[in-house]
């Protein structure tokens, strides 16, 4: 065999690619099992969001995959309710007896694609946008508050360009904004967010064990604990309909904006710059009525 033949071939949709790789890599932080049908499954998921034809996901596709991120497609234990509920009645109980319920914070990353609108549109019979392309472009945000929501943090915006041509000329921004090439939260990025949280009051913060939560030496203020393994999705606050009430507000007024720009005839396409503020006014609107 030549060695063009043995090389791993390019990927043809590599916005797929990079998605589920990204999903995959949360969904095993977090201890949720994730089979190749499941894989598949969720590939084909993000090919329907992106409105990517003729995306077929085989078996050769998982291998190509599995060889392309060096990654393991394999079962994982499910969330053990037996160590959950032991936690929640004799750990739980003994990390927060010193605080009150307004100095118990949780935070959590979710990506965004912050251009992206609903798939499932309405069009009249010489409607010529049906090849229209739809976004791809995706952040990483970190968002959390405190037990009795009297605090709601503003979300830690993570996007993939160090300055944005649409920073230029503005003096504040509506969040703190962090960088990498992937967008994703990073150790460094993690370690500087909690040094920053720990100059304000004594407090016990509780996130997910992953790569990107290393411990953090010498802080003042925050204890921070780790949720135990196989139980994040049940134990992990802003996975209780949080986020999902968060995106499902971002949604309602990104389709504001656009049936505002409509109205005064004017073109619309969300820049980082204009999402960040997006951001701020969705989380605004997040409330325990969710």
């Amino acid at each position: 065999m030549s060695a063009a033949r043995k090389r791993i071939r390019a990927p043809v949709h590599e916005d797929i690619d990079e998605a589920i790789h990204r999903w995959f890599v949360a969904a095993r932080d977090k201890n949720i099992p994730v089979s190749g049908d499941l894989l598949k499954s969720k590939a084909e998921q993000f090919a329907r969001s992106l409105d990517i034809e003729n995306f077929k996901c085989s078996n050769g596709w998982i291998e190509r995959f599995k060889k392309r991120f060096k990654t393991i497609v394999g079962e994982k234990a499910s969330v053990d309710y037996k160590v959950t509920s032991n936690w929640l009645k004799d750990v739980f109980p003994i990390l927060v007896r010193n605080y009150s319920m307004r100095d118990l914070y949780n935070v959590d990353e979710t990506g965004l694609f912050y251009q992206l609108l609903p798939r499932k549109t309405l069009a009249s019979s010489d409607d010529n946008c049906a090849g229209t392309k739809r976004s791809k472009q995706q952040i990483t945000l970190l968002i959390g508050a405190n037990m009795n929501g009297s605090n709601c943090m503003l979300p830690l915006f993570i996007g993939k360009f160090g300055k944005p041509r649409y920073f230029k000329n503005v003096n504040t921004l509506p969040m703190t904004y962090r960088y990498n090439s992937k967008a994703w939260m990073m150790a460094e990025i993690w370690k500087e967010w909690v040094r920053t949280f720990d100059e304000k009051i004594k407090v016990t913060l509780f996130v997910d064990n992953c790569p990107a939560h290393p411990k953090v030496m010498g802080l003042k203020a925050v204890t921070v604990h780790f949720l135990p393994p196989n139980s994040t999705s049940i134990l992990q606050p802003m996975d209780q309909g949080v986020i999902q009430c968060f995106k499902s507000w971002y949604q309602k007024l990104l389709l504001r904006k656009i049936v505002d720009c409509i109205g005064a005839n004017m073109s619309f396409q969300v820049d980082i710059l204009q999402a960040m503020h997006l951001v701020r006014k969705a989380w605004e609107q997040v409330t325990d009525k969710c």
